[in-house]
């Protein structure tokens, strides 16, 4: 997304990840003495170890910039027990994080070239504006279908409430939790699997406006800044969420969504029937969440971009 997005700003060549380390030693060299600035977008903190590693020892040398835009919550955890690892990332113009506590620890570590790129989308051409919603609730959950995202949770809110209902879309992490997950909803009448959702972000958050209230009690220890949490706040429709990793910073409490204390089952489904109960309520929480996406477009980022690199630039995908 982010290289069709430059790609109408600079020129752009797009380079994918060798898979042998010879293949990643050249790439990095070429860009060095080559003409363009180098973009090397990661999520996986090993392979960007290596990468920081060849560039630290022979990429640096050209007179071009070199840009880090890391994906995912987890860097900072990583790096800070790695200390070569820190120094090689200070080699970097800008290292990019999702996540602002992502860039306080970073800096932290003496890092001074660190930024936050949140996990952005594209501004649609039209959006729809909430509207107050009256009968019953509709929930959704869209998300990868496994325990540690939550689904468990999910179904205890509707076994709870059955005066609303919710809709699970996504995949499922293994067809084990497959044949318990469809069972244990099979005796819900306010709950259904409607299946893997594909087609374009804008059809996305036309999905997502369908519904009244995004339930993503995820409980990952890796988790980001999650997307469906970016597009709920695009189509207008309030989350609530756990207080983990950094979900309280993408949805601030009471504005936005609601966040609840990590692990309170309970409280979460309490905060469900409160909106539930209360639509003025969930009202100021969709119109909180719909202005806040402002946050998450990229064009709002479009000019720090640019300055941390050179116009004619090359990027490195893995």
């Amino acid at each position: 997304m982010l290289f069709a997005f430059l790609s109408k700003q600079v020129q752009v060549e797009r380079v994918f990840y060798s898979n042998s380390l010879l293949g990643k030693i050249a790439q990095i060299i070429a860009v060095a003495v080559g003409g363009s600035s180098l973009v090397i977008g990661v999520g996986s903190n090993s392979n960007l170890q290596l990468l920081s590693r060849i560039y630290a020892a022979v990429g640096n040398r050209g007179s071009r910039k070199a840009i880090v835009v890391a994906m995912g919550g987890s860097l900072h955890d990583y790096a800070h027990l790695r200390p070569r690892f820190i120094n090689d990332l200070s080699k970097f113009s800008k290292v990019f994080v999702e996540a602002e506590e992502m860039a306080r620890s970073l800096s932290s570590e003496g890092l001074k070239n660190i930024s936050v790129f949140p996990n952005c989308r594209v501004r649609p051409k039209t959006r729809k504006k909430p509207s107050r919603v009256d009968g019953r609730l509709k929930c959704l959950y869209y998300s990868i279908i496994c325990p540690e995202k939550g689904s468990d949770i999910a179904i205890s809110v509707a076994e709870e409430l059955p005066s609303l209902d919710l809709d699970f879309w996504g995949e499922f992490c293994d067809n084990e939790y497959k044949t318990k997950f469809l069972s244990n909803i099979e005796v819900l009448s306010n709950c259904n699997y409607r299946g893997v959702y594909k087609a374009s972000y804008e059809d996305v958050y036309e999905l997502i406006s369908s519904y009244d209230l995004l339930l993503f009690p995820s409980l990952w220890k890796h988790e980001g800044v999650p997307g469906v949490l970016v597009e709920s706040k695009i189509a207008g429709v309030p989350t609530i969420v756990f207080n983990n990793n950094f979900n309280a910073e993408v949805v601030v409490n009471t504005k936005e969504g609601l966040v609840v204390d990590r692990n309170d089952i309970n409280g979460f489904i309490n905060y469900v029937r409160d909106l539930d109960s209360d639509r003025s309520k969930l009202l100021a929480l969709a119109e909180g969440a719909y202005k806040s996406a402002e946050r998450y477009f990229l064009d709002a980022y479009t000019g720090e971009l640019l300055r941390a690199m050179d116009c004619s630039y090359k990027e490195l995908v893995d």
